[in-house]
């Protein structure tokens, strides 16, 4: 790789550090989240650290990390209300209201600074529902008032369970503040039930996510020959992988669906940087097959009973891949040829450049996946 290009990967990885610094900077807190939902009754099990009850409810915690623990369990009921205030859960779009049948105290308060962050009261919560629902959605804004520093807000994230009752969980993941993540129950409805719009876990729509994963491929055929070939192989993972989805049953949850498409643009588009049109190779067959697979059974699980819709959803994401590999392999067969002479060396700074671009976008979508959103910090501050 040429310096310009080393160049430009170094300030690209700069300028990435210091955008997420800044938006990782922030206190940190993360509790778990296990949500059980009946036909009739939606049942929570949240996990509240003594960091929180100390933000919110003025806890006091001492500078080596100690706590009162009979102080903390005098706090821990007045934290309710406003548990049941940021926190939110809406059945098919309507809003539902809780109550907190319980909350027991941590069974043990560790020492150290790191203490009051690993001690947790559990509360259970309840919602009532009118009829079994379709689909549960779920959203908070906890800890939304109280900046640890001026200008510096807390940073509160839940790691959740959906599943049904007594049964185990079906979707996991992370979810930030101002969030929604939706969990679709299967329950039966009444003939002519609309459910409401689930949310998606990434904000970038699935036609260009496939569309960059296409692009990043397409950017190591150099060759018009090989062009048809390569593109013929994907498009059966991406079937394998449906097909296998729907065989076996099992429903990939959304932030590894979105956080896996990331993995393969970035893995991809690195390989094309350091090795460039060498789509010939095992490693790039491995890649192509794993990765398609995966786009095609994230796609059966993100429609998964939606009949017609499902089919034209796949014939979309097939549409977009090839468009995204078409793409690439042009400005592939382009490079190829004119390469740059660098003595005996050919260099292709084309292909480079344009992977170091699609390397942004899937650095994007991987952090997306994971629910990691640095760039919602600079929106927020530019906006005012």
């Amino acid at each position: 790789m040429n310096a310009k290009i080393l160049s430009g990967w170094r300030l690209l990885l700069c300028c990435w550090l210091l955008l997420a610094g800044q938006g990782m900077a922030h206190p940190i807190l993360q509790n778990p989240m296990w949500i059980e939902v009946g036909p009739d009754l939606i049942k929570v099990k949240l996990y509240v650290s003594l960091r929180e009850l100390s933000v919110v409810q003025g806890l006091p915690i001492a500078a080596d990390g100690a706590v009162d623990g009979d102080l903390a369990a005098e706090t821990a009921p007045r934290h309710s209300a406003y548990v049941l205030d940021h926190l939110s859960f809406r059945a098919d779009g309507q809003p539902l209201t809780g109550k907190v049948s319980q909350i027991a105290p941590p069974k043990l308060i560790g020492k150290g600074v790191e203490g009051p962050d690993r001690a947790h009261f559990i509360y259970r919560l309840e919602y009532s529902l009118a009829r079994p629902p379709a689909q549960v959605s779920l959203s908070h804004t906890m800890v939304q008032e109280f900046p640890s520093a001026p200008g510096v807000p807390w940073d509160l994230s839940y790691t959740y369970r959906f599943g049904p009752p007594d049964a185990t969980p079906l979707e996991f993941g992370s979810i930030t503040r101002g969030a929604e993540v939706s969990y679709k129950t299967g329950f039966a409805q009444p003939a002519g039930t609309v459910p409401a719009a689930e949310q998606p876990v990434s904000t970038l729509p699935q036609l260009i996510r496939i569309a960059l994963f296409g692009a990043a491929f397409g950017l190591g055929v150099g060759r018009r020959d090989r062009w048809l070939r390569r593109l013929l192989a994907l498009i059966p993972a991406v079937l394998l992988g449906w097909g296998l989805g729907a065989g076996l049953g099992w429903k990939m949850p959304g932030f590894l669906a979105v956080a896996l498409g990331g993995i393969g643009i970035l893995l991809v588009s690195v390989d094309n940087i350091h090795r460039p049109l060498a789509d010939s190779g095992w490693r790039r067959g491995v890649l192509a097959v794993f990765f398609s697979a995966a786009a095609g059974w994230a796609g059966w699980s993100a429609r998964v009973g939606e009949g017609a819709a499902a089919m034209i959803s796949l014939g979309e994401s097939l549409a977009g891949l090839a468009l995204g590999y078409t793409v690439g392999s042009v400005i592939a067969q382009s490079s190829a040829a004119r390469p740059v002479a660098d003595g005996a060396v050919a260099k292709y700074p084309r292909i480079q450049w344009a992977s170091l671009l699609i390397c942004v976008g899937g650095l994007v979508v991987l952090l997306e996946g994971l629910g990691i959103r640095p760039w919602e910090y600079w929106l927020k501050r530019i906006g005012g």
